[in-house]
């Protein structure tokens, strides 16, 4: 790994005023390069072996001055490939994509022209996807014809469905909620998450299937770990990892579009058919992961065991 992927400039690194900031960062980045570093080396040759030796981009000098502020792109090759963030929806893609553009600087783009978000300041949304002007694409399915590495993210499909339907059950609202209730004894409820979870387990194999470079980044462990699992995906799009821009991170986590904690349920959601159908597509899923050398699917913050 060259050392272009990771630099600190001493011009900005007042190690009096912010020394126990910057150590613990540089302790999070070094572990999660560790985690990162064979999926960059073959993002890396993918890239090469593609697109020929492409510069390294987004290097940050002393003299400039980092700040918290988002814009669009303005140096990317042309041949450079189009990286997807892609989930199932309910998994937390537009969070992500607040975190994402907080620690780069520049923003995400999307499959979907939500006016809603680019109104609540997703300034990529509306723009034409395939631009390159902005770091990673929002999407919701594998979409081979466009892009040449994606950023998976997966949550446990328990918590993504029930993020779903909240939103399709409160007019689509990204943050919207609705009564506990709305979950017992509801077949709508009930044939959403039969037919979700098979295009959940699809969403997974197929991107695999398709043998370009991939990161997985697991919700669960995201909303754990949110500097370091950023910082992996910086350094998977071969992004400057900058600690100024992570102290950003740090002090908007949340951003506007990520659901308050829910409300416990008093009662299990999901019936014991329902229960049957995730977990063998969990497991399905697993297997894969396991195979790839990837972590298996987390777990349910409804703590539902996998049978």
């Amino acid at each position: 790994m060259t050392m272009g992927v990771w630099y600190i400039s001493s011009g900005y690194f007042n190690i009096t005023q912010r020394k126990l900031f910057y150590i613990t960062v540089c302790l999070l980045l070094y572990a999660a390069i560790q985690l990162v570093y064979e999926d960059h080396l073959e993002f890396r040759e993918y890239r090469k072996s593609n697109f020929g030796n492409m510069p390294e981009i987004g290097i940050i000098t002393k003299d400039q001055k980092p700040s918290c502020n988002i814009g669009f792109r303005n140096d990317t090759p042309e041949n450079a490939p189009l990286v997807a963030l892609s989930s199932f929806p309910g998994s937390g893609n537009t969070w992500t994509r607040h975190l994402l553009e907080v620690a780069s600087g520049i923003y995400t783009g999307s499959f979907y022209h939500d006016a809603a978000l680019y109104e609540q300041g997703f300034l990529g949304e509306l723009g034409d996807f395939t631009s390159r002007r902005t770091i990673a694409v929002k999407i919701h399915h594998c979409r081979k014809k466009d892009f040449g590495a994606v950023i998976l993210l997966i949550r446990n499909p328990y918590d993504a469905f029930i993020s779903e339907y909240k939103r399709i059950a409160s007019n689509r609202d990204h943050t919207g909620d609705v009564p506990i209730e709305f979950f017992h004894n509801n077949l709508q409820w009930r044939d959403f998450v039969l037919s979700s979870i098979e295009k959940w387990t699809r969403l997974v194999m197929a991107w695999h299937d398709l043998k370009v470079p991939i990161l997985v980044v697991h919700y669960e462990e995201l909303k754990r770990s949110a500097v370091i699992e950023v910082a992996r995906m910086l350094i998977f799009l071969n992004r400057t990892v900058e600690p100024e821009r992570l102290e950003c991170v740090q002090q908007n986590l949340e951003g506007s579009f990520h659901r308050k904690a829910k409300k416990d349920f008093y009662f299990d959601p999901f019936t014991k058919e329902m229960r049957d159908s995730v977990d063998r597509n969990i497991r399905k899923v697993n297997e894969l992961l396991i195979n790839k050398g990837q972590k298996i699917v987390q777990q349910s913050s409804l703590h539902l065991e996998i049978r």
